[in-house]
């Protein structure tokens, strides 16, 4: 209507009037239009409504914009309420240009993620993610299809294509599992385990990858190692406390990986690991000398006691008297006998006497007494360790009063290897797996440091004009030091012995002189006595960093030898020198000198990397 000045009674509008609202019109009915269907809608209306949105060609391209918006939320309630993919594709179809067409594309993405079933395959979700890509259920289509692919891999290839292409797939740990050969690495190298995961695969909690060492029989069944050797060390005759005690070390197994007797033919050792639930097993070697194939390791009893030891040819070690070292008779000669069965420890063989142990090294060398009792517990060496069957093509036979071993092995040794023999007695062959645990295999007869070699007649000795004996260090050693020990420590020495059996009233002192023989920078006092008018090389070796030693923190060790001048033999001072990495004390001795008609000779006294060895030798 006109505005008053405008309008009078019974005036007709004026023409400009009647264009103004001619223009007006189509707009108004625009928006009301818009307006009714909206109010349709907030009435509980929408079938109502969108009749209106059908007869106003609301989907038109050039439909006005606002009805168009109403017209939209009109038709998604209707998609809405059946929320699948072929209905949200019907409604963007229609108003994809309206401001809930990216909603709707995305509506659609989460109804085409619902709609893909559970056995849907990789290809197919990848395609599903491109065609929805930016929407929310781009990531979780893109998630199913590494699912799918993690699902439908058949062989440690794929898999391994799969974990490539998808790094960060919450699923890979069960690809690990499935194929962990296609997965996990292992490396052994001793006794330390190395695993690694490639592709890389992050692995933690119960999936992070555990080692087992394990005993693997031919049927491809395993058992814990430490299980696997207790019960046949066990069996064999071990007691029980040694084969259980003692803790597990933090990489390896505690027993060695040795053969058993007894056991399926082609148990080896191996390395378990588990990664993600899925096992993979390695096998690994026997260690050295303990194979199916070992040369065997002999115990003699005589009376079911141990009376030798013997782990490969030229190698043995008596333990009953009467001992003969390259010497003559060592310190067992001189102390009661010892009693009860000897116990195997770190290497050595124990030998109880009433008042000290007599200690023999599993790598041979001459015995020695100490106070000091084994560190723990040692194997007993008696009858009540059963025998292996000797292997098949190996004999032994008994020959001049010895046992004599022969193998097609052995023949094809150097000759100086090739007869085995052995005392007398009860012979037992040794299984390796019992060898391997305490320390009686083959290269367990090697001295753990290294041997001075022997110094014979021609080692360089510098003589005098008259052929004698010059006190002075051969050609091409040099000088090390020696001194006298006074009374004080000749007494001190005497009384540590008495404390292991031999009473000081045996003894009689000649000298007695400090000497680091053994080269471990604390010397040892070497006394020249004579032992119920044997003459004897008396070493007091401390076994505790200083000389300050008891009968409990000294190695003593005893030696005939005729160092006296009973029986006309002249005594020299000694001398020591260092020739290479090793110390000798030595000096000379005669018989019928001076003269061309002397019979002179030369005493040495080395180590021999576990014990100390008294050589005597003519010079011509």
């Amino acid at each position: 209507m006109l505005p008053g000045p405008l309008r009078r009674a019974g005036a007709r509008p004026p023409v400009f009037a009647l264009g103004l609202a001619a223009l007006l019109a189509p707009a108004v009915a625009r928006a009301d239009k818009a307006e009714a269907v909206g109010k349709l809608l907030e009435g509980g209306k929408p079938d109502q409504a969108r009749e209106r949105c059908e007869k106003w060609a609301a989907q038109a391209p050039d439909a006005e914009e606002a009805l168009r918006e109403a017209c939209a939320r009109a038709y998604w309630e209707q998609a809405k309420a059946t929320d699948t993919v072929a209905g949200w594709r019907s409604f963007r179809s229609a108003w994809e240009q309206s401001t809930l067409g990216p909603r709707a594309r995305a509506a659609e993405a989460a109804a085409a993620l619902r709609e893909a079933g559970p056995q849907e395959r990789e290809p197919n979700l990848l395609i599903l993610a491109d065609r929805y890509a930016g929407t929310p259920s781009e990531a979780l289509l893109r998630e199913r299809a590494a699912a799918a692919a993690v699902r439908d891999a058949r062989d440690g290839d794929e898999a391994k294509a799969v974990a490539r292409r998808y790094p960060k797939a919450a699923e890979l740990p069960e690809l690990v599992a499935r194929f962990p050969a296609a997965f996990v690495q292992v490396r052994v190298k001793g006794r330390a385990v190395s695993v690694t995961v490639d592709p890389p695969v992050p692995l933690s909690g119960a999936q992070a990858p555990v080692v087992r060492w394990v005993a693997r029989a031919p049927s491809g069944a395993t058992t814990p190692w430490d299980e696997h050797m207790r019960a046949a060390l066990v069996a064999w005759g071990t007691p029980d406390g040694l084969a259980t005690g003692g803790a597990t070390p933090a990489e390896g197994p505690r027993f060695p990986l040795c053969a058993v007797p007894g056991a399926a033919p082609g148990t080896a050792p191996a390395v378990e690991v588990e990664v993600a639930g899925g096992v993979l097993t390695v096998p690994v070697g026997f260690d050295e000398g303990c194979g199916e194939a070992a040369w065997p390791g002999f115990l003699v009893l005589n009376g079911g006691q141990a009376s030798a030891l013997s782990l490969r040819p030229n190698h043995l070690v008596e333990l009953s008297p009467p001992p003969v070292a390259p010497g003559g008779r060592t310190v067992r000669a001189f102390l009661p006998p010892p009693g009860g069965e000897p116990e195997l420890a770190d290497g050595l063989v124990w030998q109880r006497t009433p008042a000290a142990w007599l200690v023999t090294p599993v790598a041979g060398g001459a015995p020695w007494a100490t106070g000091a009792a084994p560190g723990r517990p040692g194997l007993p060496l008696g009858g009540a360790l059963r025998g292996a069957p000797l292997p098949s093509d190996w004999t032994l036979s008994g020959e001049e009063g010895r046992m004599v071993a022969r193998s097609a092995a052995l023949a094809r040794m150097p000759p100086a290897m090739q007869r085995w023999a052995l005392p007398a007695g009860d012979v037992r062959v040794l299984p390796v797996h019992l060898r391997g645990t305490f320390g009686l295999l083959a290269q367990d007869a090697q001295p753990r440091r290294p041997v001075a070699p022997a110094l014979d007649a021609g080692g360089g000795w510098v003589r005098n004009a008259d052929g004698s004996l010059q006190r002075t260090q051969p050609l091409g050693a040099d000088v090390a030091g020696i001194a006298p020990l006074d009374e004080v420590g000749v007494e001190t020495a005497l009384g540590i012995l008495a404390g292991l059996g031999v009473k000081r009233g045996r003894v009689q002192p000649i000298d007695g002189w400090r000497v680091d023989v053994d080269n471990d920078r604390v010397p040892e006092a070497v006394i020249r006595a004579t032992i119920d008018q044997v003459g004897v090389v008396l070493i007091v070796d401390p076994i505790e960093g200083t000389e300050a030693a008891t009968v409990e923190t000294a190695r003593v060790f005893l030696f005939e030898e005729p160092v006296t001048r009973a029986g006309g033999m002249r005594l020299d001072l000694p001398f020591a020198f260092r020739k290479g990495d090793f110390v000798y004390m030595a000096w000379g001795a005669e018989r019928g000198g001076p003269g061309p008609g002397a019979e002179r000779h030369i005493i040495a006294v080395r180590a021999d990397g576990q014990s100390f060895v008294v050589d005597r030798f003519a010079l011509r």
